[in-house]
């Protein structure tokens, strides 16, 4: 209030137009320090979570929705180039039910998508932020018969605490990275580095590890899993041509959760855990 009867009224400063956002890109280990020229067009940022979506280009020529320029190359590699889940005697034909354990991004049913005309895949992906890039890419590219359902594969069924790297969606998991499995990103790291950079053996660790600490910072929140079980009775399952899994270290317990795998003809597993429990 003034020294006079009527109020003073407050000055407001200028309100500023902030600029349109613009597209940002990122280099290919997503690390401020790093120079490499592979990029991803930024989409959509969560300061909460410190979460970047970008449009990733792959080499086949697709462009998918995901967090990290260097883990979408890495899967691309795995699941396109090396044909990972095409090995062994593994047979996979039009008219296939297929179980997707640990969907992430969608690559998995975007691959299968490149052979087969006619195929049910039901996708398992429990992190609310990488179902809707999984969404988001099934929705583009796959011309399959694709279910993403935001739900997790486990032991047992239930709400269970899940470890998720935003600047790194493939290695979400329970119960935390094995160092088996972080010197494995780490190694990756390096020779990613060595493609690009001429140093030393032992400056490419540092780098990598220094780079990969950044990327693989976790946020803990709680998701919801299916036992296989309940999960083939909520869906009315019948025989299951191939179940892919890849669960960041729960296979295990997702293998225990099967036994004794009745219904299912061919099973495929990427392996974190120790070689003893595997065995």
């Amino acid at each position: 209030w003034g020294c006079g009867s009527e109020p003073v009224t407050p000055l407001k400063p200028p309100v500023k137009k902030r600029p349109s956002p613009q597209p940002h890109t990122f280099p290919l280990l997503n690390s401020p320090s790093d120079s490499v020229g592979m990029t991803g067009t930024l989409l959509k940022k969560a300061p909460i979570l410190h979460h970047d979506v970008m449009q990733i280009p792959l080499p086949n020529g697709l462009s998918v929705h995901d967090s990290s320029v260097s883990g979408a190359l890495a899967v691309y590699e795995e699941i396109f180039t090396n044909r990972c889940y095409a090995q062994h005697g593994i047979e996979i034909k039009d008219g296939d039910a297929i179980v997707d354990i640990g969907a992430n991004v969608g690559l998995f049913p975007l691959w299968l998508s490149t052979f087969l005309t006619n195929a049910t895949i039901h996708c398992f992906e429990p992190v609310p932020q990488v179902v809707r890039m999984c969404r988001t890419n099934l929705h583009k590219h796959c011309k399959l018969d694709a279910r993403l359902h935001p739900l997790g594969i486990a032991q047992h069924t239930g709400s269970q605490q899940v470890r998720w790297c935003p600047r790194l969606s493939q290695v979400c998991s329970i119960d935390g990275q094995t160092q088996e499995q972080q010197d494995a990103n780490i190694a990756y790291a390096a020779e990613r580095i060595a493609d690009h950079i001429s140093l030393p053996h032992y400056l490419r660790l540092q780098m990598a590890k220094v780079v990969m600490g950044w990327m693989t910072q976790s946020i803990k929140m709680n998701c919801r899993f299916l036992s296989w079980p309940d999960a083939a009775k909520r869906y009315g399952w019948g025989e299951i041509d191939l179940v892919k899994v890849d669960a960041e270290g729960s296979e295990l317990g997702i293998l225990q959760s099967m036994f004794p795998f009745a219904g299912i003809r061919q099973l495929v597993v990427e392996a974190h855990s120790p070689p003893s429990a595997v065995a």
